[in-house]
């Protein structure tokens, strides 16, 4: 039986390197497998990561081998510079003869010989920097360097991955998310923010455009907080008649009014020892919002009809789609009602700010759907995830799931099919239809020039390959063409 032939010494190590960097899942071991890996695939003597800090000085060793020799930094200045100012690696066969650093410092100090050198991922001040003194780096060493170039792209993706999956498991474990769907970092950023601020006494303003789920991000706060086996009172301040919003809020007395035939104790008092959510502040009245205001500050209310004041102990959150800076200005709102609310704030962003959090959001609405008419969920059709993560949603999380609810019922043959979705929808699909699509394009195109190597292509389009991967999310571009 003939033998099995063996790969070279380069590309056999090359081979380990890649199984190691990839079964690897913390940044820091990427890094440190990446340099040891590195410097013995090119059999070199010495590698180092070397960080640049904003402005160009110092230079910061991250990682480095072992330098007997000399003092000082221990790299090429010069070469460093080069390396990080260009997409591709840069190679030195030999530094003493090289014309563009023979002459350098560093070089002559520390009688530098061969180097390899190239920007990490998609930061522009990070540099991967190997040196041999022994032997000459040369052609084959530098398309192995490729090489180890791009499986470190793959391998510090799968960190970041996994940085992210860790990261919204500690959040499930740390709180009770209440079934709050969140895919997206800017999301699940926010709720590690509500987490920290749950159990503090003091009121919480909620900002963020209509339907984006401010409403679950109030009860998250009241659910993980000490009060969270007491009352929880939702008051819609846009819904109450503006005759009656005093009955409603602080209660009334029998006889206080035509019509009050018993007492009642009001919306504030029936989340006494818990917390009261007002939904859409803005749209308290101003006679409301001084008495609303005593409440806050001092625990007291005094019922429509009594002459008797109640104390109360309420923590109160507050959410809104207008902007009160504008309303106080504009002497719609107490400035010190706004003051009295704010102490601390949450912004919901529109779900156009969270393409990540746009399928696992329209896959739970069509599980819900499905699970309540006992049906199985809908399967979605090539091209409609798509369509999707592409629409702008203006409705927010409101409109994602209205779209849920009516496919549920009018999709055929347990599937979506793109025919399916609303021509607004549908229309982000169509070439050059929209802004989305001339920014799918422009990134397909970079993609393309870069041979799908991530970082590559997100230095080319000039932003980091974090936020390559998420415009990839959201506008349907695959990492390798399908």
């Amino acid at each position: 039986m003939e033998a099995r032939q063996s790969l070279p010494p380069g590309r056999e190590g090359l081979h380990r390197l890649c199984v190691r960097l990839l079964g690897l899942r913390r940044q820091s071991a990427v890094l440190d497998e990446l340099v040891e890996g590195a410097i013995e695939v090119l059999r070199a003597e010495r590698g180092y990561l070397v960080h640049r800090v904003s402005g160009g000085e110092p230079l910061f060793l991250r990682r480095w081998g072992a330098r007997p020799e000399g003092t000082g930094e221990p790299v090429s200045r010069a070469i460093v510079a080069d390396a990080l100012s260009r997409p591709g690696p840069v190679l030195v066969r030999d530094a003493s003869t090289d014309e563009r650093y023979a002459m350098r410092d560093s070089v002559r100090r520390h009688a530098l010989r061969s180097v390899l050198a190239a920007r990490i991922g998609a930061e522009e001040n990070v540099a991967l920097y190997i040196e041999s003194g022994s032997r000459e780096l040369g052609d084959e060493e530098l398309e192995l360097f490729r090489r180890i170039l791009e499986v470190s792209d793959a391998g510090l993706d799968l960190s970041a991955e996994t940085a992210h999956l860790e990261s919204s498991r500690d959040l499930s474990e740390r709180f009770d998310r209440g079934g709050i769907v969140a895919r997206d970092e800017s999301m699940l950023q926010l709720l590690r923010e509500a987490g920290r601020m749950a159990d503090a006494p003091h009121p919480v303003l909620i900002g963020g455009e209509t339907g984006t789920g401010k409403e679950l991000v109030a009860r998250f706060l009241h659910r993980n907080s000490s009060r969270r086996d007491q009352p929880l009172v939702m008051v819609n301040s846009a819904a109450m008649a503006p005759e009656l919003v005093d009955a409603e809020l602080f209660g009334h007395v029998r006889g206080a009014f035509t019509g009050a035939t018993s007492s009642r104790p009001g919306l504030i008092r029936a989340a006494d020892g818990g917390t009261l959510v007002f939904d859409e502040i803005g749209e308290l009245p101003p006679a409301q919002q001084a008495k609303l205001l005593r409440v806050i500050e001092n625990g007291e209310l005094q019922p429509v009809g009594d002459g008797q004041v109640r104390k109360v102990d309420v923590r109160f959150v507050a959410s809104t789609h207008l902007d009160l800076e504008a309303e106080v200005a504009a002497g719609r709102f107490r400035e010190d009602l706004l003051y009295r609310l704010n102490v601390l704030s949450l912004h919901v962003p529109p779900l156009a700010e969270r393409p990540d959090d746009v399928l696992p959001l329209f896959e739970h609405f069509l599980e819900a759907e499905a699970e309540r008419a006992g049906v199985q969920v809908l399967a979605l059709a090539p091209g409609v995830r798509q369509a999707l993560v592409q629409h702008a949603w203006p409705g927010n999380v409101r409109e994602l799931r209205n779209l849920a609810q009516k496919l549920s019922v009018l999709a055929r043959d347990g599937v979506v099919e793109v025919a399916d979705l609303p021509t607004e929808v549908r229309r982000s699909r169509h070439p050059l239809g929209s802004l989305a699509e001339a920014e799918r394009a422009e990134i397909v195109r970079h993609l393309q020039a870069a041979d799908h190597n991530l970082s590559a292509a997100a230095r080319s389009l000039k932003i980091s390959r974090e936020g390559l991967r998420q415009k990839m999310r959201r506008l349907g571009v695959p990492r390798r063409p399908e």
